[in-house]
């Protein structure tokens, strides 16, 4: 349904402007903390720096495929939440109120999220845009 309208659209193309490129994802991945924990996919940070300097092309062209295409892969939907216990925290009242969540996702995802972010950033504006990428 989406596709067939897709198809037939005669607005504005994907512009150059909003691709990614090789400089892009080479930023993104020398910004993000070291340490963290892996997702389902078990791969971490350190996976994909320390991989050949081909890798950022081809996370680069993949990631504009994603946005062309309009697809998200099915991994990076996953992903699992861990309860943190909060610090200094009295263990009176709610229980949950004693935790807070993190999210473990996929650090493809997380790399695409941040390519995003930066491409798209006139677009938009984030509360976050601020912090350091994580």
């Amino acid at each position: 349904m989406f596709g067939d309208r897709r198809h037939d659209y005669v607005g504005s193309s994907f512009l150059d402007e909003y691709m990614f490129d090789v400089e892009l994802v080479e930023t993104i991945l020398s910004q993000m903390k070291r340490g963290k924990a892996a997702g389902l996919d078990e791969l971490t940070i350190e996976h994909l720096v320390n991989s050949h300097p081909v890798w950022v092309a081809i996370y680069n062209k993949f990631f504009d495929f994603i946005v062309s295409d309009a697809y998200i892969p099915y991994g990076f939907r996953l992903g699992y939440t861990v309860p943190i216990p909060k610090e200094e925290q009295s263990h009176t009242g709610n229980l949950v109120d004693n935790y807070r969540a993190i999210s473990i996702n996929p650090i493809l995802s997380k790399i695409f999220e941040h390519c995003i972010l930066s491409r798209y950033s006139k677009k938009y504006h984030t509360l976050s845009s601020s912090r350091k990428l994580e």
